[in-house]
């Protein structure tokens, strides 16, 4: 049987309306015996085994302290970093509230009837989506059609949404490879195949060619390549093949993702060159490559465990301002890369970069 309130007020000595009081977090501890009978009282609780009636507390406050999760399962848009969950979890522990996690379909995030279904049964106070942009725009509009509070993640638009500043980190894995010695750094990413491409894609190129402008280093200029990409499993190491065949000599590469850095590592490897040895290689990834790979290949840590603390304190707001109010587009800067010959994170200076406006899509 569940512990009751008056079960805690006999063993502890007091009224029950005291140990409400004290376990809702609305008695007054302002003088030493007032403290200690609270203590006492939580001690009480603690021992007998109580657990709050979330559903009778969240009757009078209008709250449920959880913030849902939203994600797709289709294969191709399935994927988040679990540091994002440890951003989110870590943020919303501190707040105490909790996070539940729901996978739906393609088809089910663009139903108008199934996505306020799952938040009347799923008792949250506000949502957070990873919705990937290659799905259909109404996906999004679906959400942003919900009554409660939404945040965005990892997508790139004016409002309600957090993400990070891929601009400011192509310059930082540019920068980078420069300090590495590097004289011509190229860029290498395995394009997307019939799909719109992120817009990481883009912005993570755009501040690379940036920053080597800023530098008076000249660009290798990414070739153009056509190459059949319907069923090939190869196709990655095609591509990076390919790539070097077409772009010429270069003495450092930033890779946009780590299957695109395995796939030009093996393709380097089929020609004799070696990492670091030949050329130095930097790969954004969500946490340290080498510890993945085994290739002493540099790291770009992308700040994703950021973007979930920054999504939460965003919702927070929102939620406790109980207002239709949209905040503005929240961008978290890059903060760290590892280098792999010594094993040393160090900070990167975004003082740097360019300011918005100068040189950024």
């Amino acid at each position: 049987m569940p512990v009751t309130l008056q079960q805690i007020a006999d063993e502890a000595g007091v009224t029950a309306a005291t140990v409400s009081r004290v376990l809702n977090g609305l008695n007054k501890e302002n003088r030493p015996s007032i403290a200690q009978r609270a203590d006492r009282i939580r001690d009480a609780a603690q021992r007998l085994g109580y657990r709050p009636n979330q559903a009778a507390r969240s009757t009078i406050t209008g709250r449920f302290n959880q913030v849902a999760f939203v994600t797709c399962g289709d294969l191709g848009f399935d994927w988040f970093a679990p540091q994002l969950i440890h951003g989110l979890h870590e943020a919303l522990d501190q707040m105490g509230s909790r996070l539940s996690v729901h996978e739906m379909t393609g088809s089910q995030l663009q139903d108008p009837e199934r996505v306020p279904r799952l938040f009347r049964e799923s008792a949250a106070d506000g949502i957070l989506a990873n919705l990937d942009e290659k799905l259909p725009p109404r996906a999004i509009e679906v959400f942003d059609e919900q009554p409660v509070p939404m945040v965005l993640l990892n997508i790139k638009r004016r409002t309600r949404c957090v993400y990070p500043d891929e601009f400011a980190g192509g310059w930082h894995a540019a920068q980078h490879l420069l300090n590495m010695g590097c004289r011509r750094p190229a860029f290498f990413l395995i394009p997307t195949a019939g799909q719109s491409p992120h817009f990481s894609q883009k912005e993570r190129m755009a501040g690379f060619e940036a920053c080597l402008r800023r530098a008076g280093v000249e660009s290798p200029k990414y070739p153009s390549l056509k190459i059949d990409r319907t069923h090939s499993p190869r196709i990655g190491l095609e591509w990076a093949e390919a790539y070097i065949d077409r772009l010429g000599p270069f003495d450092g590469v930033a890779c946009y993702d780590a299957p695109g850095a395995g796939a030009l590592h093996s393709a380097l490897s089929g020609r004799g060159l070696r990492i670091p040895r030949d050329l130095r290689m930097i790969v954004f990834n969500h946490q340290v490559a080498h510890a993945q790979t085994g290739i002493a290949m540099d790291t770009l840590l992308i700040p994703i465990k950021d973007v979930g603390v920054q999504a939460v304190r965003m919702i927070q707001g929102m939620i406790a301002e109980e207002s239709s109010r949209q905040p503005s587009a929240q961008v978290v800067a890059y903060r760290h890369v590892y280098e792999a010959e010594t094993g040393i994170t160090s900070d990167v200076d975004n003082s740097l970069v360019v300011p918005d406006g100068s040189d950024r899509p």
